[in-house]
């Protein structure tokens, strides 16, 4: 019979194993045993049946043995370091899609969920590399190009959905009637909506990449992939953490119920779509100093790769 591997970015502790009831066997380490129990439960609790469990090597990993010696690491050690050790390397090989465009700086698209971590890179970037980088912050410049009066983007966003979503008082779009207009009829409004201000929020960032001077830009953007800008892009980065995480964080920076938190999250892409298209992926749920070393790690390789 044919092998097929597939070897996926985990963005949560129990993995496709605990969702996908086709799964029949795990592979485990000594140190792991406890990870496949839980996901045993947690297929029980989906009505699954368990799965087979297979120690490996007498429950060593000879791969992390090998390793751990020039990592100074106990020769006791999880296969989480393996997945650990690839958070901030190149996971497939360069779009260089801003060079074949011409653009005089390095493009790193920067992309991820709602708190998945992308604010925290960019300030360890910024630390790192000083002016050698330029932030275009994508949220802010949708910001902008909603709320200046009389702007490409308002004009179009006032012809689509009427008079009625300007403030009286300063005539900056109000956010909130635009949101209830798009959000009664999503399915229609919101694609409606994105074909406006997408197209506009890309403008504004090309734009401020052509007139920056540093040799780094990350491109900062929430729909990055959905919105398609890949395309001027010479890497796209991840950020992502785990599921309980993010409804963590949206719940304790943006006052959220639980259950608006998952709806926030429901309506976005998911995590490991994102991790498929990434060239070097980041999981924030670490703390903070890991977080930083990670994005060290990733900065140094950058820049070799930007020389090249």
């Amino acid at each position: 019979r044919d092998l097929h591997v597939e070897i996926p970015i985990l963005t949560d502790a129990a993995g496709p194993p605990a969702q996908d009831a086709d799964f029949q066997c795990i592979v485990l380490s000594q140190e792991t045993l406890p990870g496949g129990a839980h996901i045993n439960a947690l297929r029980a609790d989906k009505g699954m049946p368990p799965l087979a469990v297979h120690v490996a090597c007498q429950g060593l990993l000879l791969e992390d043995v090998a390793n751990n010696e020039a990592l100074g690491e106990s020769a006791k050690v999880s296969s989480t370091n393996l997945r650990a050790r690839k958070l901030g390397t190149l996971l497939q090989p360069p779009l260089l899609n801003g060079r074949s465009l011409g653009l005089p700086s390095y493009i790193v698209g920067l992309t991820g969920g709602s708190c998945s971590g992308k604010s925290t890179i960019c300030r360890r970037l910024t630390a790192y590399a000083g002016d050698e980088v330029c932030i275009v912050d994508c949220d802010k410049l949708g910001h902008r190009a909603y709320q200046e009066p009389d702007s490409p983007c308002w004009k179009d966003l006032v012809e689509a959905f009427g008079s009625c979503i300007i403030n009286a008082s300063d005539r900056s779009i109000n956010r909130t009637k635009l949101g209830a207009i798009v959000f009664a009829e999503s399915k229609v409004q919101l694609p409606r909506l994105n074909k406006i201000v997408w197209p506009h929020i890309r403008a504004m960032a090309m734009q401020a990449i052509k007139e920056t001077h540093a040799s780094l830009v990350v491109l900062d953007a929430a729909v990055l992939l959905e919105a398609g800008w890949q395309d001027v892009c010479d890497e796209v980065w991840v950020a992502f953490a785990s599921h309980e995480e993010q409804v963590h964080r949206i719940c304790s920076r943006d006052g959220k119920t639980r259950a608006q938190a998952e709806q926030r999250l429901a309506g976005q892409m998911s995590s490991t779509e994102r991790c498929a298209q990434a060239n070097v992926a980041f999981c924030t749920d670490f703390e903070p100093e890991v977080t930083s070393e990670i994005v060290h790690k990733a900065f140094v390789a950058l820049r070799a790769r930007m020389s090249e």
